[in-house]
């Protein structure tokens, strides 16, 4: 039987007020010779304890998967597993515990499982946490009446260093273990705000959480629990997870709140990445998404570019937006699949407003690109009805930025326009949208392409152009555009390659209009302005060569570059 490695239980230490520290490798039961490092040296106070199972500083001798160190004075600890034995994956490698009046004596059990077994398919697997430190602890008990929140409603008063919210595992290939991970996530609720677009790094350092880690594999899917705050009235709320410790390439993540922590205005029900299979820059990088929900934009952004009243916004942090060095998740390059947002919308009786077969509004989605709000690279993808009152929509963004979203009115549709997010007023259906995936379709894998930008740019060019925007819907383009799902996913030459980066950067050797058509495979002389303005998405990676050489050849064919 394995350990409880997080209990909640109040201990007592020595008599002295020192505490134990009880550290064991794991899989059904204790799996014998591991080795651990210890940091400070809990002996000496500073530098570092090497420890092995059965070893020189394993108090009882024995090699029986367990290490016992007694007289451990108060405070916090990083445990790093060094060595395990052969045979064995660990899906951790290193936590913090604290030794600390309210837990004195200490357990951490280090899951493994045997090389044997297809992680693929992996049982939910919930993971040692890290403890509170002091400050974050005498904060949360205090200060913000800590109080871990389940979706079943269930609320339990924080009072323990160790009742911090775990990671949950389960095999990238195992949909019901995903699934059910998901409804087992907690989160936890503080009483507390802060103001509208606080930076990411204030709101993770005020909730003062350690590092979290995680497994070293694109097998398991990571279910990541979030850190909410009380809903205000004039900034909304945040919701933010744990640090993470590094950036797993190719693993995704879902990071879900429990329904009871969804305001009534509605809000985010989850968040789903995966980072590329590629190891990019800043992955080795501390890791943490800090997402600010409010039902209006907020006074110093403005609302242009937004069709209809916004519903929410979603103003979703990580820390490369502050220090440039850590895992740029804006980059789409850096991306396997495509993020996933999943909101929670009201319904509404309004016959003025589109909806679908199951009564959920169909929504407009917005992305912000330098500065400016955009229908580019970001849609509305399928929607599920969970209450009389509620619907679940997933929202497909190339990249992680602000977000906004307002309904979408039957008045803006036309009967006859196929372009991005429109569709006939008398189907009330978009026929890119599922009305009846359930949660589980939206989460990421290979097989999904990133949403191609090709008619979004033609569409928000209607707001720049009115004149393309007559010659467009003159033309047969408004009847039906037919779009090719994988020239985007097509490999460019090197050859092409560097004649795009030169033409976007206006390099020493610049790539004329005419040079770079040429080279892609175009006829033509002239790339219209509007098109050149996507050269900042190609900049900061919104995006991809491989989807702009995709839009050049579109329009080349329908003869808007000629």
């Amino acid at each position: 039987m394995e350990m409880d490695t997080n209990s909640s239980q109040t201990t007592t230490g020595n008599g002295n007020g020192n505490g134990t520290l009880t550290i064991g490798t794991s899989f059904m039961s204790p799996v014998l010779g591991s080795t651990y490092v210890i940091l400070p040296n809990p002996k000496s106070g500073s530098g570092s304890l090497t420890v092995t199972d059965g070893g020189a500083g394993d108090e009882d001798g024995l090699a029986n998967g367990i290490i016992k160190i007694s007289q451990v004075p108060k405070g916090k600890y990083v445990i790093n597993q060094r060595n395990i034995p052969p045979g064995f994956f660990s899906l951790l490698v290193s936590t913090v515990k604290n030794v600390h009046p309210s837990h004195v004596n200490q357990t951490v059990m280090f899951p493994v499982v045997p090389t044997s077994i297809d992680l693929a398919k992996l049982p939910p697997k919930p993971i040692p946490s890290p403890s509170l430190n002091d400050n974050a602890f005498n904060k949360w008990t205090s200060s913000f009446s800590a109080r871990i929140v389940s979706n079943t409603n269930s609320s339990i008063i924080i009072n323990n260093v160790d009742q911090t919210p775990k990671i949950i595992l389960a095999g990238s290939g195992n949909s019901p273990a995903i699934s059910t991970s998901v409804l087992s996530e907690s989160s936890v609720l503080l009483n507390t705000s802060f103001a509208p677009l606080t930076s990411g790094s204030t709101i993770i350092n005020t909730i003062g959480l350690e590092n979290y880690s995680l497994p070293n594999s694109t097998n398991v899917v990571s279910i990541i629990p979030t850190i909410v705050t009380s809903v205000s009235t004039s900034s909304g709320y945040i919701v933010a997870t744990p640090p993470l410790a590094e950036v797993i390439p190719g693993q995704t993540m879902i990071i879900p709140v429990v329904d009871p922590l969804i305001p009534s205005f509605g809000g985010l029900k989850a968040i789903i990445v995966q980072s590329s299979p590629i190891p990019k820059p800043g992955i080795n990088n501390t890791n943490w998404f800090v997402t600010e929900i409010e039902n209006k934009i907020p006074p110093t952004i403005s609302s242009n570019g937004i069709n209809g009243v916004p519903i929410l916004f979603i103003d979703l942090q990580h820390p490369f937006e502050e220090n440039r060095t850590a895992f740029n998740w804006s980059n789409a390059s850096n991306l396997a699949a495509a993020p996933t947002l999943i909101i929670v919308v009201n319904k509404i009786s309004s016959s003025s407003i589109q909806k679908d077969s199951t009564g959920c509004p169909v929504v407009n989605a917005y992305t912000q690109v330098s500065g400016s709000w955009t229908t580019l690279g970001v849609r509305e993808v399928s929607s599920k009805s969970v209450s009389l009152s509620k619907c679940e929509i997933a929202i497909k963004s190339q990249h992680l930025s602000k977000f906004a979203f307002s309904l979408k009115h039957l008045s803006s549709l036309t009967s006859d326009v196929g372009l991005s997010g429109r569709g006939k007023a008398s189907s009330g259906l978009d026929n890119n949208r599922n009305s009846n995936s359930a949660f589980a379709i939206s989460l990421p894998n290979n097989t999904v392409s990133n949403p191609l930008p090709h008619q979004q740019i033609i569409d928000s060019s209607i707001v720049q152009n009115k004149t393309l925007h007559q010659q467009i819907t003159n033309s047969s383009i408004s009847q039906s555009i037919t779009l090719n799902a994988d020239l985007s996913l097509q490999k460019i030459s090197p050859k092409i390659a560097k004649a795009i980066k030169e033409w976007v950067v206006h390099s020493d050797v610049p790539t004329s209009d005419a040079q770079l058509l040429k080279n892609v495979g175009v006829k033509g002389q002239h790339i219209p302005p509007w098109v050149k303005k996507t050269t900042k998405w190609i900049d900061d990676g919104s995006l991809s060569q491989q989807d702009f050489l995709a839009i050049i050849k579109y329009l080349s064919n329908k003869e808007i570059i000629k």
